[in-house]
């Protein structure tokens, strides 16, 4: 199963990217843990990555803002379902 997320551009509001994340993969998976979820986004205080929970995947996948690419995935623990930044 495989979830999208969107990127448009703020001023045109035209799509300029589709970034393609992936979740639990087999059956047995999507009956247990039902579909990927992209339940939060939090934007890195420097600006270049943003963090996206893919909730029932359990893990965070981490997005370079100027390629639009997925560069990391951060395994968590079962079912995450919010960010936040400590200082």
């Amino acid at each position: 199963m495989v979830r999208i997320i969107s990127v448009y551009n703020q001023f045109s509001k035209k799509k300029i990217k589709t970034i393609n994340l992936h979740g639990k993969g087999t059956m047995l998976e999507r009956i247990l843990y039902h579909t990927p979820r992209l339940v939060n986004v939090l934007m890195h205080p420097n600006g270049l990555y943003a963090f996206v929970v893919n909730s029932n995947a359990s893990k965070i996948e981490v997005i370079d803002v100027k390629t639009f690419e997925v560069v990391s995935s951060i395994g968590t623990g079962k079912v995450p379902d919010a960010l936040a930044f400590s200082i």
